[in-house]
């Protein structure tokens, strides 16, 4: 079923605001160097606690980048 020009732009978006990208990382020490040190993005906040490592960057704005490792079930 094709939804016409009109349809599209009338329906609602169901997202207010996108504020995080998350990006999931083997590596934590190594991205965190990578997105700080390299690409120059400023570290808002780094954190540990529950077993897992976060961090959030602001390369340009929201959406912000959270990095995270995985956590072991």
């Amino acid at each position: 079923m094709s939804m016409g020009k009109a349809a599209v732009k009338e329906r609602a978006n169901p997202f207010k605001k996108l504020v995080y990208v998350y990006i999931g990382t083997s590596s934590f020490d190594g991205d965190l160097d990578f997105y700080g040190n390299k690409l120059g993005a400023k570290l808002l906040w780094n954190r540990k606690a529950f077993g897992a490592r976060v961090a959030a960057f602001d390369l340009c704005g929201e959406p912000y980048l959270l990095l995270a490792d995985p956590v072991k079930a």
